[in-house]
């Protein structure tokens, strides 16, 4: 009886991966309600009806150690042993994983070998909120041991995540700098956009290497005036970065910009400048 269009009820069983009691208390919550889709849209495990059901009757219900896993762990997206041990400091996570899962405690395995699990959507949503009220100051060292984590195991994009999520932004900017380049050629330029979006213009505006990465963007999307705002703050960051690498692809950035715009003469100019710099990621 609330008369959902076809697409919130498809958003609404998403959200709540199917599960009956979501539904139920997502139904509850659209009762009365005059802006059902912007509800639908928001509808995440800081609802209230979400935190009243799954805090009191789930959480609530279990030791404090579990307690303790569950909300540590609702940092990361997808849960190993190894990795869920690293990020809490202690041993024993696989197996407490399994035990989770056993449990039915909302613990989704990603593999046949039971290596990788993730959380119900909405009840990681309920553990984040948690942890976010009950130990602030805690979340970022969190998200500091897993970006360390993912980083030694090769999982860049997850590093980066963390590291972000983290405040690091100098570790995020290195992990970038790093492998932006090798994201491009793989045709990975949304991930690296989404790199940089979630840092920030002020802290890219700060960093020579990341604002010649996101003019590049603009390169990639021809979008012309972002690629001048950007060729322009690679030159006042680099004041405090004279490497002749970035020296090299500010003018390399400046030289591509030219040619997109119809200058000839300045962007052979500009590339005879970048190519007496050195070489650079940025010359095409």
């Amino acid at each position: 009886g609330l008369s959902l269009d076809p697409e919130d009820i498809a958003q609404v069983k998403g959200r709540t991966e199917g599960w009956a009691a979501g539904l139920q208390l997502a139904a509850l919550s659209l009762s009365g309600r005059e802006d059902a889709h912007g509800f639908i849209s928001s509808f995440a495990g800081d609802d209230r009806p979400i935190v009243d059901y799954l805090g009191f009757e789930v959480v609530d219900g279990h030791d404090p150690d579990t307690r303790s896993f569950l909300l540590r762990t609702s940092v990361l997206a997808r849960l190993s042993g190894p990795l869920c041990d690293a990020v809490l400091e202690e041993e024993g996570s696989a197996a407490k994983l399994a035990q989770l899962e056993r449990a039915n405690l909302f613990v989704i395995p990603l593999d046949n070998k039971r290596e990788w699990y993730r959380y119900h959507h909405l009840f990681s949503g309920l553990l984040r909120h948690e942890l976010g009220r009950t130990k602030p100051a805690f979340v970022a060292e969190l998200h500091g041991r897993a970006s360390a984590w993912f980083r030694d195991h090769g999982s860049v994009s997850e590093a980066i995540r963390h590291a972000t999520a983290a405040g690091d932004t100098r570790e995020a900017s290195e992990l970038i700098t790093l492998h932006w380049y090798d994201y491009v050629q793989r045709g990975r330029i949304e991930t690296v956009a989404g790199w940089l979006d979630a840092l920030g213009d002020e802290a890219l505006a700060g960093d020579a290497g990341l604002c010649l990465t996101k003019a590049w963007m603009g390169v990639n999307t021809g979008n012309l005036s972002e690629v001048a705002r950007w060729i322009k703050a690679a030159d006042r960051a680099r004041l405090a970065d004279d490497s002749p690498l970035v020296e090299s692809g500010v003018a390399a950035l400046r030289e591509i910009h030219r040619y997109m715009g119809g200058d000839v003469d300045e962007a052979v100019e500009a590339g005879r400048r970048s190519t007496e710099r050195g070489e650079t990621p940025w010359r095409p």
